[in-house]
């Protein structure tokens, strides 16, 4: 629990970056749905498996994101990052499907923070590798 409070903590974060985790987790959130929702209106007769569909873009688009950010973050932080995208994801997630499906809401907008924390966790670790790397090459 305790590092769940430290993950949610925004003290000690950049701050730029922390508002581009918010911005840009909301942005893909919207931005996906939106294509998808313009592809179901198109070929309204093809498009089947739509809730799964809904549930690995916004995690993979998510996990993407969090991986970049942490990766680029450089402060042990990246967690926070990552989850708050996902979070800004899952509330924008909410909002727009709030109305079609109350089954879909939390299916879909959990793949958010479980995204953010997935590709953070692996951002995190790929910098740590690197530095380790770059630190036996000195040597």
């Amino acid at each position: 629990m305790k590092k769940l409070i430290t993950w949610l903590d925004p003290r000690g974060t950049k701050t730029w970056l922390f508002i581009l985790s918010i911005v840009l987790g909301g942005a893909w959130g919207f931005a996906f749905l939106a294509l998808v929702d313009y592809l179901m209106q198109s070929y309204p007769n093809q498009i089947t498996g739509v809730d799964t569909t809904l549930m690995l873009g916004i995690f993979i688009g998510i996990s993407t994101l969090a991986f970049f950010l942490a990766f680029l973050a450089k402060d042990k932080r990246g967690m926070t990052y990552g989850l708050y995208a996902g979070l800004a994801c899952m509330l924008v997630c909410g909002l727009i499907l709030f109305r079609n499906s109350l089954t879909l809401v939390p299916l879909v907008g959990f793949m958010g923070p479980l995204g953010g924390f997935n590709g953070a966790g692996l951002g995190m670790m790929f910098g740590h590798g690197r530095k380790r790397s770059e630190k036996d090459a000195d040597l």
